[in-house]
């Protein structure tokens, strides 16, 4: 029962950086603010992945098969409950940064004018960037630290933050 806590721990942590890759990923490619089926970290334009390649997040996957039922139930209510604290965080943090409500926000995402409100509200380019790649480059830290991750992987979400700002920059600002 002890190990099945840690694990049940360690994946209410993994899910919770989950979902913050994912409400940026959504709230940078215009998905819905409000979740459901278009809040994943893979979301981008083309089809192309987002910040963590699928190689590796197919490591963070739980293995609930030797859960009881009752303990599916609470491993599914707390993620479901850290989830929505993950969520309101990110939030927070967006519209602290951008200056606009998180309605104002997905009427932008939208509408595809978030540049323009952006700039509007004296964003520039450049501190979209500088926000955008602080935030993702804190993501990378938390999860090497709460995966132990080799250097190598480590590298390889580093490696993918250039491209990743890039296209989020792209979509607000072109």
């Amino acid at each position: 029962m002890k190990n099945i806590t840690k694990t049940v721990v360690a994946s209410l942590i993994v899910a919770g950086i989950l979902v913050t890759m994912g409400v940026q990923s959504t709230l940078a490619f215009g998905g819905n603010l409000g979740g459901g089926k278009n809040m994943r970290i893979e979301s981008g334009s083309e089809g192309k992945e987002g910040l963590v390649p699928s190689e590796i997040r197919e490591n963070f996957r739980v293995n609930s098969q030797n859960f009881t039922s009752e303990e599916k139930v609470q491993f599914r209510q707390e993620r479901q409950k850290n989830n929505q604290n993950m969520r309101e965080e990110k939030r927070a943090q967006m519209e602290e940064f951008t200056g606009l409500s998180r309605d104002e926000m997905q009427t932008a995402c939208q509408e595809g004018s978030i540049g323009k409100i952006l700039t509007d509200q004296g964003i520039t380019e450049d501190e979209a960037e500088e926000f955008l790649t602080e935030s993702a480059n804190e993501r990378v830290d938390d999860i090497v630290e709460r995966h132990n991750m080799s250097a190598e992987d480590e590298q390889t979400l580093r490696d993918r933050i250039v491209d990743f700002v890039e296209r989020i920059l792209d979509r607000w600002f072109n």
